[in-house]
């Protein structure tokens, strides 16, 4: 999966079951890990741009995040005022964990746990003012409440949305 390109980003289909299955956890992963791609690794990119009054910074949503997660830990209002009511450092450590699972292949936790990655990176966005990503984000967590609401079979048609 290449940054920005999301052609068939789920090229094969899964069930929302009840149980664990691989088929559910590998096409959740591949969804979740997608959307940090597609819709977080630049917007942490440009704030850390901002907030350091750096010209160029990568795109490397690793590192970002991760100097981000220590400067949150140094200092609770790394992001903004008032971090220490909204838990930033939970919701970074949840996204940069999430990351790292997706990234490495760890596709357990994407299968029970989706929702509440892709509210920690609706919660970023939203926290880094970012609303139309953050829009994108809880319009595929609606769609797949919703899917899982139905016990439906996702398929790549589900998520049109990416291209």
């Amino acid at each position: 999966m290449i940054s920005g390109q999301f052609d068939d980003n789920v090229r094969f289909s899964f069930t929302f079951t009840a149980g664990f299955s691989f088929e559910k956890a590998i096409g959740l992963s591949t969804i979740v890990y997608g959307v940090i791609l597609k819709l977080l690794a630049e917007p942490i990119s440009t704030f850390l741009q901002l907030k350091l009054n750096l010209r160029n910074i990568t795109m490397d949503l690793y590192a970002n995040s991760n100097y981000i997660l220590d400067q949150v830990k140094k200092n609770v209002d790394f992001i903004s005022p008032g971090g220490a009511s909204r838990n930033d450092a939970q919701v970074l450590q949840t996204v940069f964990d999430f990351r790292n699972d997706n990234a490495h292949e760890a596709f357990t936790r994407s299968s029970r746990d989706w929702k509440l990655q892709l509210d920690a990176v609706h919660d970023i966005l939203d926290l880094i003012h970012h609303p139309n990503e953050a829009s994108e984000v809880q319009t595929i967590v609606d769609r797949l409440v919703r899917l899982e609401a139905e016990g439906a079979t996702v398929t790549n048609e589900d998520f049109k949305f990416f291209e």
